[in-house]
Formats: structure tokens, sequence, C-alpha cells
């Protein structure tokens, strides 16, 4: 049963960004090696909807609730307005708005000639996750 069995990497997104949020990085190396087999601009994107909620929550610390219901946020369920204050907590605003940018700028460049793929995104990743506090 075991030779046949194989984990094919079902919640591999899911855990991918929990596991950033949360900066389990056995979690993220685990799910990466099953995102790669994939394209990777919806996996950038599903990052970068989690994390921008945290970068609101940061400039609006006050009232993040009603910043993140004026931007058209307000629907986000507890558990990713949870995980994006965690992110927050595990990086700092800093290195999330520096990591977004980062990503923005790669997503241009998938669009465009100047492609650098998964190697591109994963240098960008692991200097979010090394920069943890």
């Amino acid at each position: 049963v075991r030779a046949l069995s194989f984990d094919e990497g079902s919640r591999a997104l899911l855990t991918f960004l929990d596991g950033v949020c949360q900066a389990k990085y056995k979690d993220v190396a685990n799910s990466l090696k099953y995102l790669r087999q994939d394209i990777l601009l919806p996996v950038l994107t599903g990052l970068c909807n989690r994390l921008r909620p945290a970068v609101y929550i940061a400039a609006f610390k006050q009232n993040s609730d009603k910043a993140l219901a004026a931007i058209g946020q307000k629907n986000l369920n507890a558990y990713a307005v949870k995980m994006a204050r965690e992110a927050l907590r595990n990086y700092g605003e800093r290195a999330l708005k520096i990591f977004l940018l980062k990503a923005i700028k790669l997503s241009y460049d998938e669009k465009g000639n100047d492609a650098t793929g998964w190697p591109g995104f994963e240098v960008i990743l692991w200097e979010l996750i090394m920069s943890k506090r």
C-alpha cells in the first residue's frame, strides 16, 4: 500500500499560504515541490492576496476593520484576517511592503519578456521568510 500511495499535494496551496503567514519554513518548502509543477501566477496571486490585508492593517492600526471595509476587503473571513495579522507579526510592515513591491514587478515581468519564473519567485519568497523578526 505504501508503495502505491503518494501525497499528490492536493492541499499544497493552502499549506503554502498558511506556512508563509505563520513562518513555518518546512511547510513552505514541502508545498513548493508540488506547486512548482504548475504555473506560477496563481500561486503568486494567492500569496499577494493573503498578505495585502496585512499592509492595510499596519497602515490603519487604530481602524483596521474600517480600513479593510473601505477598500472592499470587508468580506474577508476571520481566518484570512487572522493570517494577515500573523504575517504582520512575523515579518513586520516594511518586509511585507518590500515583498509585495517585488511581487508586483515579478507579476509584470511574468506577463512580458522578462520572466524569471519559479526561481525568481523563490528568491523574493525566501528573502521575506528570512526577514522574520
